[in-house]
């Protein structure tokens, strides 16, 4: 399956033009890692990097991240609850429920904030 769909991304575009956007799309996944690690107050955040920051993609998957939690869902929860019809540009969904979640939250003070991207807005 995964190979299939590795083929099948080789085959839309051109090998140079696969890497630029790979490498924008890492590159905007770290610019959201740096942003968090330079405006977080708490020391902890800062000096262990206590955060994860990613890209997904309309279904859910991931398309850019790090520190990926090793199990768990973290945007799953919110198509559950809101419906991708019902978001709109500037809306940012916040939660902390570690069972949704399925362990990806596994602390009280863990938060998820995510910001769905449109291609028009």
């Amino acid at each position: 399956m995964a190979q299939d769909q590795a083929t099948a991304a080789k085959n839309l575009c051109d090998p140079i033009t696969l890497e630029i956007v790979r490498g924008a799309l890492i590159a905007i996944q770290s610019e959201m890692e740096a942003v968090i690690e330079r405006t977080a107050m708490s020391p902890f955040i800062r000096e262990k990097k206590d955060f994860y920051a990613a890209l997904y993609d309309a279904e859910g998957r991931l398309i850019a991240g790090s520190n990926l939690p090793v199990f768990g869902d973290v945007v799953g929860p919110i198509a559950e609850h809101y419906p991708l019809s019902s978001m709109r540009p500037g809306d940012i969904y916040w939660f902390n429920d570690c069972y949704a979640s399925k362990g990806a939250v596994s602390h009280s003070p863990d938060q998820v904030f995510v910001a769905p991207v449109f291609a028009d807005g």
